[in-house]
């Protein structure tokens, strides 16, 4: 994933590379295109579970391989590289995958971020991230 950083939009979530992940989830060209990069990402990388081919970021939230953050918060799960952060936004949700992760913050990278694909520091000790933060799920190879 890590190979499309700085890929951008040309505008209006159009271009290249939204344009072929949204094709792929067969969502309209001009979605959004956060869950569909993360869904075409996993797809090309072999991903085994969770199978989720959308363009909702709310469709990664997956029974039996999510936990609230709140799971990670107090110490319960730790979230390894690869796995899935999933953010409420309004208007709908964000996804990002983990590349690293310590305890309470780490380093994401997920697209339609500032209409690129981007890395971040996500934390849930970060009043902006804690409040957005809902859930992480694990990803298997």
């Amino acid at each position: 994933m890590s190979q499309f950083q700085g890929w951008a939009e040309s505008g209006n979530n159009r271009g290249e590379l939204p344009d072929r992940v949204n094709t792929f989830v067969g969502a309209p060209l001009g979605s959004p295109w956060c869950a569909s990069f993360l869904s075409w990402s996993l797809h090309r990388s072999g991903t085994r579970l969770p199978k989720v081919r959308s363009a909702r970021a709310r469709s990664f939230i997956v029974d039996n391989y999510s936990v609230k953050a709140q799971t990670v918060a107090f110490g319960l799960f730790t979230p390894k590289p690869g796995d899935i952060v999933v953010w409420k936004r309004g208007g709908g949700g964000h996804v990002d995958a983990i590349i690293r992760w310590d305890v309470e913050s780490g380093e994401v990278i997920g697209g339609n971020v500032s209409d690129a694909v981007t890395k971040r520091q996500a934390s849930l000790t970060n009043k902006f991230s804690t409040s957005r933060i809902t859930h992480f799920t694990r990803v298997h190879q």
